[in-house]
């Protein structure tokens, strides 16, 4: 029953093959060289190929390939016995030829940056249910202009880089299966238009990242207990337009990853990211390990309250003109930056814990308002209070001699001030009222600090990368700096491409700029059990698909 299902499907295959008129044939490879028409070499079988032609590799170790001409190639008997072995001296496969099919192989030890265990430079090619492991630097490394290639089932470890895409559109990364990289998945550099779909990305570094790359869509992924999650960085707004819905999840919780909406509340997510929003609350979150917790970009009313964030490069961020949003009652801890403000004024940030972060707040070009405005009514230590209120900070070792539970100096917050920052945590002074009148600071500045009223509502948040600091691990390089014309911000490290850059603002823009550093006697048919090919004619796939029912047919009446 076996030796005939192998027969008839072998005769549909060659069947299909002549029905479409390619022509082709099928070599084989043997590592061992026990039969006597078989190639000992799998890159010798491609040079005698023809475009269209099937390898069928059997299980061993073999050199480095380079794929020049559309071809099927396949390991027989699966990715865990065919090998193919770089010797950390370039890549191990190089698919120059567009419409390549690679199939069931393990790829590694290909060499440093800019090599790959499988390297594509061409397009529609599939790369399937293969392992990609211990590769210098790429996993699969899909380059410049190398588009509409499909990349799926495969199991991508102790790489680099497992998957990376550079300038290049419309790929399918679905349903691989990666761990213990640094960066898991990166797409960068106008990456556009590519499909996340179904990946499974636990136990690296960097989980899913997007950097300067837009209209991609993320579905269904699970990226669970990397040391950072997910993280999008951009340089404009553009960037940053992504189709991300809440399928995907973080350590189990939902991502919300907003563009342009108005007038929501967001709860138990796992990261919040908000484009040009108004009105979004982000309310009762416990978010962690990501490149930001809850980044703002170009959003306005909103508020963000209740939350927990710990362990994010950024645990809230508000990126170009994120105005008149409320922070409050949130715990900040253990972030690389609490608060990371850029070019956005008139924020409310207060009643926060500020505790064991790396740099409690970074703020440029901006000036925001870090207590309440009016005076409130709060009970500390069973006494009633009433006055201004600020943050709690944990590196603060300010003194409160009279007791009311403020600390009796100010807290410098950059070129901001939290006038009356608290003693203890935010929890200890349980306030009966904090709501009020309209703002009026920002109508007239002239009228100083601790004036006004404060703006309640509700509101949101979202994160978004712009910018990222130097990463300090050892597995990082550090950046260089040259000589440059514009005044400089920081020195930044993106932690999608590797690349580094100098960051300043002109003319009220930000600028960034690129810092640049460098055949057989005989055969078991029922060893073939699956070869793909692609028809190129609807009649062949509807022949194909007759001779297989006919076969099932067949066989359940014998």
């Amino acid at each position: 029953m076996r030796n005939a299902i192998s027969i008839l499907l072998t005769f549909s295959f060659i069947f299909l093959i002549l029905l479409c008129g390619v022509n082709a044939k099928i070599l084989y490879v043997d590592d061992d060289v026990q039969f006597p028409d078989a190639y000992s070499s799998i890159q010798d079988a491609i040079n005698d190929a023809e475009p269209g032609d099937v390898i069928i590799v059997y299980p061993g170790e073999y050199s480095p390939i380079t794929v020049n001409k559309q071809l099927i190639l396949k390991g027989i008997q699966g990715e865990d016995v065919t090998v193919i072995n770089a010797y950390s001296q370039g890549s191990g496969v190089i698919l120059k030829s567009d419409g390549v099919v690679f199939e069931g192989f393990t790829v590694k030890n290909s060499g440093s940056w800019p090599e790959a265990g499988i390297k594509i430079i061409s397009s529609n090619n599939t790369v399937s249910n293969c392992n990609i492991i211990d590769n210098g630097y790429y996993g699969i490394f899909i380059y410049y202009s190398a588009n509409n290639n499909t990349i799926s089932g495969n199991r991508i470890g102790n790489n680099y880089y497992g998957i990376a895409t550079y300038y290049s559109k419309g790929n399918r990364l679905v349903s691989n299966e990666l761990k213990n990289n640094f960066y898991a998945i990166s797409l960068s550099t106008y990456s556009n238009n590519n499909t996340l779909k179904g990946n499974s990305v636990f136990e690296n570094d960097y989980g899913i990242f997007l950097e300067s790359s837009s209209n991609n869509i993320l579905r269904n992924n699970s990226i669970l207990n990397n040391r950072y999650n997910f993280g999008v960085w951009g340089r404009n707004n553009q960037d940053f337009i992504n189709d991300i819905d809440s399928s995907n999840l973080v350590d189990g919780r939902k991502i919300f990853y907003l563009i342009n909406k108005h007038d929501m509340i967001v709860s138990e997510a796992g990261v919040v990211y908000c484009i040009g929003c108004k009105n979004i609350t982000v309310v009762n979150t416990e978010i962690s390990n990501n490149l930001n917790g809850i980044y703002f970009y170009n959003t306005t009313d909103s508020n963000i309250s209740g939350n927990h964030i710990s362990n994010t490069w950024y645990g809230v961020r508000f990126q170009s003109n994120c105005i008149n949003n409320t922070v409050k009652r949130n715990n900040l801890s253990a972030n690389d930056f609490g608060i990371y403000l850029y070019s956005s004024s008139q924020n409310f940030i207060y009643l926060n814990n500020f505790i064991n972060n790396r740099q409690n707040v970074y703020s440029y070009n901006s000036e925001n308002i870090w207590s309440s405005s009016i005076e409130i009514t709060y009970r500390y230590n069973s006494k009633d209070f009433s006055g201004h209120i600020g943050n709690y900070w944990s590196d603060n070792s300010g003194t409160d001699n009279n007791s009311d539970g403020v600390v009796d100096s100010p807290y410098p917050v950059n070129q901001d001030v939290d006038y009356y920052p608290l003693f203890r945590n935010f929890e200890s002074y349980f306030p009966k009222s904090d709501s009020g009148e309209e703002d009026t600071r920002w109508k007239n500045k002239d009228t100083g600090k601790g004036e006004g009223g404060e703006i309640t509502g509700s509101g949101g948040i979202i994160s978004v990368p712009i910018t990222h600091p130097e990463y300090t691990s050892q597995s990082e390089k550090q950046s260089k700096i040259h000589n440059h014309s514009i005044p400089v911000v920081a020195t930044i490290r993106t932690p999608f491409s590797g690349e580094s850059f100098l960051q300043s603002e002109e003319n009220g823009e930000l600028q960034q700029e690129k810092i640049t550093s460098k055949g057989i006697a005989e055969i078991k048919e029922n060893e073939i059990k699956e070869i793909k090919q692609q028809p190129t004619g609807l009649i062949a796939v509807i022949i194909s698909l007759f001779a297989v029912i006919f076969i099932v047919l067949y066989l359940s009446k014998r």
